[in-house]
């Protein structure tokens, strides 16, 4: 997946907790940018990615020790 893959799921899920849960404007903006935001996360290994790139020295350093789709792309990441 691309980075706009990735936002546009996390668009998606946020979109579709807001409209399940009724939140109003203000809440739903915010669950939709988290949401969005989150679903970056798992390419931070990934140098090349959006995010990878906005914070290289950490990104390559996280790819050094993990790898990539390795740790980041686990649900134990996703907890943490």
């Amino acid at each position: 997946m691309t980075g706009k893959t990735h936002l546009s799921c996390g668009i998606f899920i946020g979109s579709s907790l807001s409209i399940y849960y009724g939140e109003d404007i203000f809440t739903s903006f915010t669950i939709v940018s988290l949401c969005g935001v989150a679903s970056l996360v798992p390419d931070i290994c990934h140098f090349k990615s959006n995010l990878g790139k906005k914070i290289f020295p950490i990104s390559f350093i996280i790819r050094l020790i993990f790898g990539h789709r390795t740790f980041t792309h686990s649900l134990l990441f996703l907890f943490l």
